[in-house]
């Protein structure tokens, strides 16, 4: 699916993505220039696998994978500040090495990160939203 949208793209097992309540510009110098980070980050590591299966809106199977992908759930805290705009950040890499430049020396020069719900300043975090369920009442009758 990703490579008929963007076939110059490859998965990125072992990819470590970080969770925070904020954000924070140019914060981090690096071989990458000034990258932003995630502020008040969450101690958890999120980090791609090989292959994930990929999930229907419900959060089921679909019987297809997706590459270089992982699929996490969002502790309490994370999922409140997921249902509030601009509440719950995401970055490419950590707040110290936003492109891993550690474990993969020279292999990467940026990760722009595509969401559902996205600005488009091909930047390296981003907001993370989820949407609230609805729920509809019927009466009888």
């Amino acid at each position: 699916m990703e490579a008929r949208v963007q076939p110059r793209c490859a998965a990125l097992p072992n990819w470590r993505f970080t969770l925070g309540k904020g954000y924070r510009s140019r914060a981090v110098t690096g071989p990458s220039g000034a990258l932003s980070i995630v502020t008040t980050p969450f101690s958890r590591e999120l980090v791609t696998q090989v292959s994930t299966p990929f999930l229907d809106t419900q959060g089921r199977p679909t019987g297809a994978d997706i590459d270089g992908a992982t699929t996490f759930t969002l502790s309490d805290a994370e999922a409140a500040l997921a249902a509030k705009p601009s509440s719950l950040w995401v970055q490419g890499g950590t707040t110290t090495d936003p492109v891993l430049d550690q474990p993969f020396p020279g292999q990467y020069g940026f990760g722009a990160l595509r969401c559902a719900i996205d600005n488009l300043n091909g930047d390296n975090v981003e907001w993370i939203s989820v949407p609230r369920p609805r729920v509809t009442a019927w009466r009888r009758g």
